[in-house]
């Protein structure tokens, strides 16, 4: 349907992937993400969106030069870049939109942010929302024909009292999700069947620490969304001990 809006998503982040195509998509539009800037590179020419959300920070290009790129390809030049990054100075805003950006979009971003920006930039003639949004809300009851594990201690970042149970998630990115739409506070301690653990602190929604291993920040994050099938816990307002 050519009055869906077509967008592409270029971001090496998982959970931020997840996010962005999940409100696009309950808003409508047909979405198509890639995880770095050589892999879109390829995919705006052999789809030809009619939007590109494009994060700064990427492997093997940024997007900062994919960008400057896309404004000297002739069949492209006009497309809609929309810049995502954490990067939030007015100095990083401006050498975006100097590079070609048609707007800037800062993280963290609420789903009615990400929503308002896109249809500044979107052509006219496009049908957008074509739904309504809502929050995901997700069900973390066990499927079906699966019986539940004997509740168990997490490994200990933290004490746990004699009310802590852990729950069973398939969907670790989900889970991640709905604590970022509930606006969360607390810590959210994370163990796969193998027995790898780790926390991610959330303060009002947003992850401010993470860490599993050696890993920490967001490539702790990174590496925890990758998960399937493990047990968490959530200590709203929690403390890492």
């Amino acid at each position: 349907m050519e009055n869906v809006p077509k967008i592409l998503v270029i971001d090496d982040s998982p959970t931020e992937r997840f996010l962005m195509a999940d409100i696009l998509q309950r808003a409508g539009c047909i979405v198509q993400t890639a995880n770095d800037g050589m892999e879109g590179w390829a995919m705006l020419f052999r789809e030809r969106p009619h939007c590109l959300f494009l994060d700064i920070l990427l492997p093997r290009v940024n997007g900062f030069e994919i960008c400057r790129r896309l404004r000297q390809v002739e069949v492209l030049h006009t497309l809609p870049i929309i810049l995502v990054s954490s990067k939030n100075t007015v100095l990083d805003q401006k050498y975006g939109l100097k590079m070609g950006a048609s707007d800037y979009l800062t993280k963290p971003f609420s789903e009615q942010q990400l929503i308002n920006v896109l249809r500044r930039v979107l052509p006219k003639n496009l049908h957008f929302p074509l739904t309504s949004l809502s929050v995901v809300q997700e069900d973390f009851t066990w499927s079906s024909g699966m019986s539940a594990p004997a509740p168990q201690p997490l490994p200990r970042t933290g004490p746990l009292g004699p009310q802590d149970e852990e729950q069973r998630t398939p969907h670790v990115i989900r889970l991640l999700l709905s604590l970022q739409h509930g606006m969360k506070s607390g810590i959210l301690l994370i163990r796969k069947r193998d027995d790898e653990h780790g926390f991610i602190r959330f303060s009002s929604g947003q992850i401010v620490e993470a860490r599993v291993g050696q890993r920490e920040g967001a490539e702790a994050r990174n590496w925890i969304s990758s998960w399937d099938d493990c047990f968490y816990l959530f200590k709203e307002d929690g403390n890492v001990l």
